[in-house]
């Protein structure tokens, strides 16, 4: 304690709770007073403790938002609008499954609708490709006709 007494003589900048306080070690709030770092780590600490779920719903919120804009170039209003129109929905007609996915164009970024995540998984490993797509679609019909492979290119 008397060093400490000696070095607040020294009129030097401290802290209330006696740690030095300079250019490199100092945090001035909003209000406008100087912390030390050390300080404002132990009272960050404490309020993380009492308030870590309302961060974490408030991180999860700004991850959510960031996305859509860098992403995907929608507001979350815009979002919101796809998902209402579609009624949460997959896009596609027969599945039913709920949304999961926002799906977009690779090659030019372009948002198309919002998807269950197998269906946008299904169209992203055909890179997109329709006609890939069409080929697929109808080697699967082909094994619902009883058609050889060699039958379905003919």
């Amino acid at each position: 304690m008397k060093n400490l007494e000696k070095r607040k003589e020294r009129k030097k900048p401290y802290c209330n709770a006696g740690h030095l306080v300079d250019v490199n070690n100092s945090h001035v709030d909003k209000d406008g007073y100087s912390h030390c770092k050390i300080c404002k780590q132990i009272r960050w600490e404490k309020w993380h403790k009492t308030h870590w779920e309302e961060q974490r719903v408030r991180s999860k919120k700004n991850q959510h938002t960031y996305r859509l804009r860098h992403l995907y170039n929608l507001t979350p209003e815009q979002y919101e609008e796809m998902y209402k129109k579609q009624q949460g929905l997959c896009i596609l007609p027969s599945c039913g499954s709920p949304v999961a996915d926002i799906d977009h164009d690779h090659s030019t970024g372009e948002t198309r609708a919002l998807m269950c995540h197998k269906h946008n998984l299904a169209i992203g490993q055909f890179d997109d490709n329709s006609q890939l797509m069409r080929e697929a679609d109808d080697y699967v019909d082909s094994f619902k006709r009883k058609l050889w492979p060699d039958q379905i290119l003919a």
